[in-house]
């Protein structure tokens, strides 16, 4: 029999087997992002960065809606019946490598960088004052004391008293941290600092750092997500004491690929403490493939130039302080007009009701029970950014905050099924998308672990893929096989000639859900 003939059959006998099943249940896509209700500053700016830089809209109107909330919180919280929100958000985006994630994060911080830089400029001239300053209050100090033998306490104590208050060091200048531990955090705000981002284009640094390690990850979530309740936060240490911080703001922006987030959302700790249901969710579909490249600099378009000049404006402001307690912010209140707190607790109710058995944002309470705080907090922003000087929230900017959150919890909802996949499914993907790259149709065990996706490199792990292949009709067992001239204990023929995505895209049509 002549190559060509085998290949022939061979293709013959592949295509009369049935077409397998997909190995997961097909997801909704994700929602059209409502990027006409951040507002006239925010929009333009959104709009601009997808325009040029040509990524999803939702990375863009993530990337600016969280840039605003750091450069917002330290000046107003929303007040409502006696209760006060920061107006700190947390993001999460969820894109694939190649999505431009860095290059849009990039122009979205622009204005903080160069602030921070100037702020860090000032902190290291004013380190040298600070330096000379200590040192002489130390020398006196040590003078006054030599100069005590035979004195009383009340004399040795008037005389230390008689050297003046040490000096204060000068805050850091800090205002972007990109892979901090908890303490970190806690150091740079005893030290001066009032409002922090945490922003991290590549966010699996974070989540596969030392601040969310078995051991440390529970003090880490507990707190960061007390600094996004109310922006207070307990640092309990047995080296350098424990000091209660008090006043102070933590917004955060990470974006991950999707392998990150799936781990992330299906981590028990971190949905059961509440600390992914401060997170504003998106993950947008690719734009890859319909990016024809455009020479145009989105940093110095109209709508690019006027949001920099806002936010550098936000930044510039001075925050207040509270007077009894210096290194606590005094943020004022936004309140909301009649309409506003009516549309408001409408939206409230509506959500609420929404969250009963059976009920569309029943399966993801952790994120429905915050949606009402969370309107407030991005109305806060979208209102802080069309006027610094604001005091009051009206009804059109909570109607367009709501829409914002809709969607947020709509993708928490769709999100949501990604934790539920079983780690063996989504090796079995990985192998099979291996696979598939390789234009291996036949693939034995020794090669799998040898050369296959880093986490089927166990013969556990690897059996177990493989297995819900089999069971899926995405493989056949071919124990004895020869490949390569060698014969194989164990071997299996992998369907590569059909597209799981594809095939789920069917199942999709079938069952009603969009493809």
């Amino acid at each position: 029999m002549t190559a060509a003939r085998k290949v022939a059959e061979s293709v013959a006998s592949v295509a009369s087997v049935a077409d397998p099943e997909p190995l997961r249940r097909p997801i909704a896509p994700a929602a059209p992002y409502p990027i006409n209700e951040l507002g006239h500053v925010l929009g333009p700016a959104a709009k601009a960065l997808q325009d040029a830089i040509q990524a999803p809209a939702a990375l863009c109107g993530q990337s600016v809606l969280a840039a605003a909330s750091l450069a917002v919180q330290p000046h107003a919280d929303v007040l409502i019946d006696g209760r006060r929100y920061p107006t700190t958000l947390w993001m999460l985006t969820i894109a694939e490598s190649g999505e431009r994630k860095s290059a849009v994060d990039k122009i979205a911080l622009a204005p903080h960088i160069e602030h921070e830089r100037a702020r860090i400029d000032v902190h290291t001239s004013a380190m040298s004052s600070f330096m000379i300053e200590k040192s002489a209050h130390d020398a006196a100090v040590e003078m006054a004391k030599r100069g005590t033998k035979g004195k009383t306490p009340s004399e040795i104590r008037k005389a230390i008293q008689n050297c003046g208050q040490p000096p204060v060091m000068p805050p850091s200048g800090i205002k972007i941290v990109r892979e901090p531990t908890i303490e970190a955090v806690q150091k740079i705000m005893l030290t001066g600092a009032t409002a922090l981002g945490l922003f991290a284009d590549e966010g699996a640094e974070f989540i596969g750092g030392h601040s969310m390690s078995k051991e440390h990850k529970m003090r880490t979530i507990g707190g960061f997500s007390k600094l996004w309740d109310d922006g207070t936060s307990d640092r309990i240490r047995a080296g350098d004491g424990a000091a209660k911080i008090y006043g102070k703001r933590l917004a955060m922006h990470l974006m991950m690929q999707p392998i990150v987030a799936e781990g992330l959302l299906a981590d028990p700790m971190l949905s059961g403490q509440g600390f992914l249901a401060r997170a504003l969710l998106s993950s947008p579909a690719t734009t890859a493939g319909t990016r024809a490249y455009k020479g145009v600099d989105a940093s110095i378009t109209t709508a690019m130039c006027v949001y920099n000049d806002r936010i550098t404006e936000l930044l510039k402001l001075e925050p207040a302080m509270r007077e009894d307690r210096p290194g606590e912010l005094a943020p004022r209140a936004l309140t909301l007009t009649a309409d506003a707190k009516r549309e408001w607790i409408a939206i409230y109710n509506s959500i609420e009701m929404s969250m009963a058995p059976g009920s569309p944002y029943s399966q993801i309470r952790p994120w429905a029970s915050k949606a009402a705080e969370q309107v407030l907090r991005v109305a806060g922003v979208l209102t802080m950014v069309g006027d610094a000087t604001a005091n009051h929230i009206s009804a059109d900017t909570i109607v367009s905050s709501a829409k914002l959150v809709t969607h947020y919890l709509s993708e928490a909802a769709r999100l949501a099924d990604t934790a539920e996949v079983k780690p063996e499914v989504r090796h079995a993907e990985l192998i099979l998308d291996w696979c598939r790259h390789r234009g291996s149709e036949l693939i034995d065990s020794r090669t799998l672990l040898q050369h296959g996706p880093n986490c089927c490199r166990s013969d556990e792990a690897m059996t177990a893929a493989m297995a819900v292949l089999v069971r899926a009709g995405w493989a056949t067992s071919e124990n004895g096989a020869s490949i390569d001239g060698r014969k194989v204990r164990r071997a299996w023929r992998v369907r590569i000639d059909v597209d799981p995505a594809a095939t789920l895209a069917t199942v999709a049509t079938k069952s009603g859900v969009p493809s």
